[in-house]
């Protein structure tokens, strides 16, 4: 998907066998991964239904609204819309997607700034704080899981790739106590070894063969910078 829609600033998918009924959650999920509108369609006969899903500052309605000509009916709010065409319409309607979204953002949509909720030396991040955390739960749209960061870790090995998707990872700090992470997804993305680098990370329990271990997943990655 990366390649195919790198360009395009509001994002349209379709499936042939995709349920109309489900595809506002992959909306949701792909406008969250790319920053970007995304309107997700599936099939119904000769029609393609679906829905829309956007971000932060970019108000769905008022950008369909200059780009609905071939849309049999749509509606809903500035977040998220639901939308019918002809299956014939789809490219050019994906095109038209794309540049209405930019003519309104007034060009590239800004890359969306990781919002950390504190830099955590790695001496820190030990059980005693996991479960602090825990206190916090549940988790959700309203209290959204803490990410930390880690400033100059340093990579002793290559990431080992599993799956062909994801990662895992591990480093020592500075009194030799090895911490273990895993990527999901980003085995596109590999961090390089043997220079500082910036984690972003959540804190996890790994649970395997009956034992119970801390774990950081990977969110993003940066050369290492003044925090």
């Amino acid at each position: 998907m990366e390649q195919h829609y790198a360009n395009d600033q509001g994002i349209v998918l379709y499936g042939d066998n995709w349920h109309p009924g489900v595809v506002g959650i992959v909306a949701g999920r792909v406008s969250r991964k790319y920053n970007r509108p995304c309107v997700v369609l599936g099939n119904e006969g000769e029609m393609a239904k679906g829905s829309g899903r956007s971000v932060d500052g970019i108000n769905l309605v008022e950008v369909l609204g200059t780009c609905c000509e071939h849309l049999s009916n749509w509606g809903g709010h500035p977040m998220a819309v639901g939308i019918a065409l002809p299956k014939e319409h789809i490219e050019t309607f994906r095109a038209q997607f794309s540049e209405a979204v930019r003519r309104y953002v007034g060009g590239d949509i800004a890359e969306q700034e990781l919002a950390l909720s504190a830099w955590l030396p790695v001496e820190h991040i030990r059980e005693r704080l996991m479960d602090e955390l825990e206190s916090l739960h549940p988790f959700g749209q309203a209290n959204p899981e803490p990410i930390f960061g880690i400033h100059g870790v340093v990579l002793q090995q290559s990431p080992d790739v599993f799956k062909e998707q994801h990662f895992r990872f591990w480093f020592d700090d500075a009194r030799g106590r090895r911490l273990h992470g895993v990527a999901w997804k980003m085995a596109h993305r590999l961090p390089p070894v043997g220079v500082p680098l910036d984690f972003a990370v959540e804190l996890t329990w790994n649970f395997f063969n009956d034992r119970k271990l801390l774990q950081l997943e990977l969110v993003d990655w940066r050369p290492a910078r003044n925090p």
